[in-house]
């Protein structure tokens, strides 16, 4: 009996299907992915926000940050243990930022800190506005007293951390993959408590 075989044409014609099917599944996939990072920030976010309101009751005031810690080393890590040692209001796992940038040469400062170590970032701009540190006082939101924030989908930090109600803050509305800092205040998460907008000079 003669055996039968797939011919060239069925081949290619299989192999051309599941390239169709793969061409539709893979972004669909990692979209799902970046949907899952986003909501794991959020989360991680207002998590550490619900832990320094805690440590606010406990101490009077908000944890210190890279500025004020220069005893302590003042790295990332140094801000995020006041939150675990020696009262634990949170894991230290909440700290982890899935958007940590590679390499970022404007992230200088708290924000080089935090890729360094791979945490968010955490500014008390209370401090920074009584102190009026390189005008500060003008720039920040007159009544937010720190922020936390990721550098979001695109791994990069957008520049004037301090200027909260005048910032592009990331809105999957412009593309999951959009510029803007998922940015949490006491306020709120920039974008869904109160709006943020940008100016050209605003980011890179």
């Amino acid at each position: 009996m003669r055996r039968r075989a797939f011919t060239l044409i069925e081949l290619l014609i299989v192999v051309a299907i599941i390239g169709v099917l793969a061409a539709i599944a893979v972004p669909n996939f990692l979209n799902a992915q970046m949907r899952a990072k986003v909501s794991r920030v959020t989360s991680d976010l207002k998590s550490i926000q619900t832990a320094i309101e805690m440590y606010s009751v406990d101490f009077g005031r908000e944890i210190l940050d890279t500025i004020e810690l220069p005893n302590y080393g003042g790295n990332a890590w140094d801000v995020w243990r006041q939150l675990t040692t020696p009262i634990s209001y949170i894991s230290a796992g909440a700290f982890m930022d899935p958007f940590i940038p590679e390499i970022n040469p404007y992230s200088t400062g708290a924000a080089g800190e935090a890729v360094a170590v791979g945490t968010y970032q955490y500014h008390n701009i209370k401090i920074w506005r009584e102190r009026n540190q390189g005008g500060m006082g003008t720039l920040a939101d007159q009544t937010a007293r720190y922020y936390v924030r990721s550098p979001g989908p695109d791994r990069w930090y957008i520049n004037h951390p301090m200027r909260l109600m005048n910032w592009m803050a990331y809105d999957t509305s412009n593309g999951l993959i959009s510029i803007g800092d998922i940015i949490l205040s006491d306020k709120g998460i920039l974008g869904e408590s109160f709006m943020g907008n940008v100016g050209s000079s605003d980011y890179l």
